[in-house]
């Protein structure tokens, strides 16, 4: 599937924005939102449409910029903002490790990143292709980035606690490399 079109980057990105909303009541932020939510609810039922480089990369780069002026203000620890977007930053390392280990290329193209592992126990469930697209990119999006964004929102950890959100990164981290390990060997068992 195309870059973009299961609603994993457009996800994260929507759970980053709607956390800095929440923070900064901002009308360019509110149109980002908007849209992003309207590219997720055409795009999960229909998987027509993709970002592409340009969206994905301008999206990235929004939601980098923004994270740096958040931390810059003082008000928000590092972890809090890495916990958000933690899937692409630590699915990259973690995928450049196998890699190096396996003695692949690092750039070049593959199959072994988790939202593909998950995406194949879908599709061997019997989900069609567009539904295990979208569950795919959904899911990963809530459980990597809605959780901890809420978790700001409502005040459960505090947006300048360090400890708190680098212990919630680490925790992160290892369920991340755990569930990665486990969709691939289910992926792996129902193949064959």
């Amino acid at each position: 599937m195309a870059d973009g079109a299961n609603g994993l980057l457009s996800g994260i990105c929507l759970a980053f924005f709607t956390f800095t909303f929440f923070e900064y009541s901002s009308q360019s932020v509110f149109a980002l939102i908007m849209a992003l939510t309207i590219f997720i609810v055409f795009n999960v039922g229909t998987g027509k449409i993709f970002l592409g480089d340009f969206g994905s990369y301008g999206l990235s780069s929004a939601v980098a910029m923004t994270a740096l002026v958040m931390y810059g203000s003082g008000n928000y620890t590092m972890w809090l903002l890495a916990s958000i977007v933690s899937y692409p930053c630590v699915e990259l390392v973690r995928v450049l490790t196998q890699r190096a280990a396996r003695k692949i290329s690092p750039m070049q193209a593959g199959n072994d990143h988790t939202h593909n592992f998950l995406y194949r126990v879908c599709r061997q469930a019997g989900l069609g292709r567009i539904a295990a697209n979208s569950l795919t990119g959904c899911a990963i999006a809530i459980v990597s980035a809605a959780i901890p964004a809420g978790l700001a929102m409502t005040g459960v950890l505090a947006r300048t606690d360090t400890a708190s959100w680098l212990g919630y990164f680490v925790a992160y981290i290892v369920l991340h490399i755990a569930a990665a390990r486990l969709l691939k060997i289910s992926a792996e068992q129902s193949a064959s």
